[in-house]
């Protein structure tokens, strides 16, 4: 025992600076804690307690200063005014921390006065230099008035705060029972046990009686409650790192939910294209993709988008400086491809670059199908409008050119019994009479074959129909243009669907449409060709000219129809002259090699049997005429 005494006394000065260091330490840490917000309220009382550390800390060096190199009346002075310092803090901080947990604040009214210790410094300061020693018996004064109340005092509250205030869940129990514990015994070592004066309790409590009795100098004793109170102190204190994670979490989980009932897709990337943050809606879409390149997770591409065809929208933003919105095609896991409208906001930092970006994207398939819808809905409409308008104008056309015809029609007949007649009576003298005689009958039935073109183009005759083989009329209708297909040296592919529906047609009309074509075709491949004839059914399921839901539609969407595809390897036809074929009269032949009424005609018989009648070509490879015929009607078998 008298060898740890004699060790503690030579090296005292090491006892002092390891127990000014820990209440330094404890003091630095508090003030570093502090903060402007919290919902703990020991953080409005914090910075007493981290100046008490601070300031006592001091205060402990300095008497290890006074050992090493003895005392000095200046010093003195100096090493008072920074104990009292220090005690007015853990007072301050004791009276607050206490009062705080006080569940009866309004009956604690001294606690609550701000002006305590002020009073109780000017009775100390009177004490001590009323005394011939201001450091010894201002320090008595100092540790009794305020170091020893303010240490109970803190004690107290340490041990209560923790059931009032905090939640059992952060563990952090302990160590406010801990820190109480260890600042009240300090504040029995620090406050009552003081240097030896000739008063009560001075003369018998003092740092000499407590040496005598357990032969250990009191400052070792304190410097062990001030490592144990600031390790205790650091740790209760993890109440606001606790706050800041829990905060942080609780803004997580916030934005989280916000996001969570947003269909849109939301992610967070970077200036070299990483995913920072997606949000859930995205992550169901793609998987996990944090990590990930945009392009890669959206584009199924290992680079960058780039412009004209695909624009990356975050490199328009570094180019523009601002929102950037667009239409870009994504593909989901199953690799199909998808229309998004994809809006991009840029984030800036506090040197105003912009380094990331908040990337937006909505699914607007079925807008843009249904705008691809409306638009060729517009523009059938308009086709079909120019239709009705040229059907008007047709018809009139129709009924003039029927009286026109039928009153050429007589003089015509009567020219022509003419010409009958001179032949007969008349022998001819020369060759050129005879000529000249052939050429008017030539031209009399010429003029006779353009008005009956005329009249089956603008009479309205009725049909007499019967359930009729589509493959029985294709065959008899190349009977009937065999002869110029063998002239032409054209080759026939025939490709017919087995069981084949009949339907309901007039078969003199019907042929005589396929007829029309087929001579079309011919005559479009002069050195010869392929012509191939496909007949199927088939489920409409696309809206186009004559199939839809509108009431003027010839075929409801969905229905079965019957399909003719004549195709034809011949020169092709313009996109300009495409839209003229079924005009009356419109021909591209030569002089003399047609009246330009054949597809007109065959529209009209179509019409007569609500089908429909498509061309479809590309100059210099083909021509395609697509017949549309209706199953189900009267009498189908």
């Amino acid at each position: 025992m008298d060898s740890m005494f004699q060790w503690f006394q030579l090296n005292l000065d090491i006892v002092f600076f390891v127990y000014g260091l820990a209440f330094l330490i404890m003091g630095i840490t508090v003030l570093a804690q502090l903060r402007g917000e919290s919902r703990f309220k020991i953080v409005n009382i914090v910075w007493a307690l981290a100046g008490f550390g601070i300031t006592h800390g001091i205060n402990e060096l300095l008497d290890m200063w006074a050992i090493i190199k003895g005392r000095h009346p200046g010093l003195d002075i100096l090493r008072w005014f920074i104990l009292l310092i220090s005690y007015i803090f853990l007072f301050e901080f004791g009276r607050r921390f206490f009062y705080l947990n006080s569940k009866q604040k309004k009956h604690n009214r001294v606690l609550s006065n701000i002006w305590i210790w002020p009073a109780l410094v000017i009775i100390i300061s009177v004490l001590s230099f009323s005394s011939s020693d201001i450091w010894k018996i201002g320090g008595i004064w100092a540790r009794y008035l305020l170091g020893f109340p303010g240490a109970i005092l803190a004690g107290l509250g340490f041990l209560s705060y923790y059931k009032k205030e905090l939640q059992a869940p952060l563990k952090l129990k302990k160590y406010f029972q801990l820190a109480g514990v260890v600042f009240l015994v300090y504040g029995f070592l620090s406050g009552l046990v003081v240097p030896k004066a000739d008063f009560f309790p001075a003369n018998w409590l003092n740092n000499d009686s407590f040496l005598s009795l357990l032969h250990i100098p009191v400052q070792v004793f304190r410097c062990l409650c001030a490592i144990i109170s600031t390790w205790a102190v650091i740790e209760a204190l993890n109440i606001f790192n606790w706050e800041t994670s829990e905060g942080l979490q609780n803004f997580l989980e916030q934005r989280e939910k916000i996001t969570e009932g947003i269909q849109e897709g939301i992610m967070l990337v970077d200036k070299e294209f990483n995913i920072l943050w997606a949000n859930k809606a995205l992550m169901r879409r793609h998987g996990e993709i944090l990590g990930d390149k945009c392009y890669r997770v959206v584009h199924r591409r290992e680079s960058p988008c780039e412009a004209p065809l695909d624009a990356c929208p975050i490199a328009e933003v570094l180019k523009e400086k601002k929102v950037v919105s667009l239409i870009h095609t994504h593909f989901d896991n199953n690799n199909h491809p998808r229309f998004f409208e994809v809006s991009v906001y840029p984030l800036v930092d506090e040197k105003n670059q912009i380094n990331e970006f908040v990337h937006i994207s909505r699914d607007v398939t079925e807008r843009q199908q249904k705008a691809e819808e409306l638009k060729r809905a517009y523009v059938e409409l308009h086709k079909v409008q120019a239709e009705l308008i040229d059907s008007e104008k047709l018809a009139a056309i129709g009924v003039l050119a029927s009286g026109v015809a039928h009153e050429i029609r007589n003089p015509l007949a009567i020219i022509l019994q003419g010409v009958n007649f001179l032949e007969d009576k008349l022998k001819p003298r020369s060759q050129n009479i005879s000529d000249t005689l052939n050429m008017i009958k030539d031209n009399v039935r010429r003029s006779d074959n353009i008005i009956n073109g005329i009249f089956s183009f603008s009479r309205k005759t009725e049909l007499s129909r019967q359930n009729e083989s589509m493959e029985s009329m294709l065959e008899n209708s190349l009977v009937l243009v065999g002869h110029k297909i063998k002239l032409g040296n054209i080759e026939i592919n025939k490709q017919f669907q087995a069981d084949l529906p009949k339907i309901f047609v007039d078969r003199q009309k019907i042929e005589q449409a396929l007829v029309n074509i087929l001579l079309n075709a011919i005559e479009a491949m002069p050195d010869g060709g392929k012509i191939f004839i496909r007949a199927y059914s088939k489920r409409l399921d696309e809206i186009k000219n004559g199939v839809g839901k509108r009431k003027s539609d010839m075929f409801v969407l969905g229905e079965q129809a019957l399909i003719v595809e004549i195709e034809d390897t011949g020169t092709g036809i313009s996109k300009e002259v495409t839209d003229k074929l079924f005009v009356p009269f419109f021909t591209t032949k030569g002089p003399n090699k047609g009246l330009g009424l054949g597809l007109s005609v065959t529209r009209n018989i179509m019409l007569m049997h609500k089908g429909i009648v498509d061309i479809v070509s590309q100059e210099g490879k083909f021509t395609k005429a697509i017949l549309t015929f209706k199953i189900g009607e009267e009498g189908v078998i």
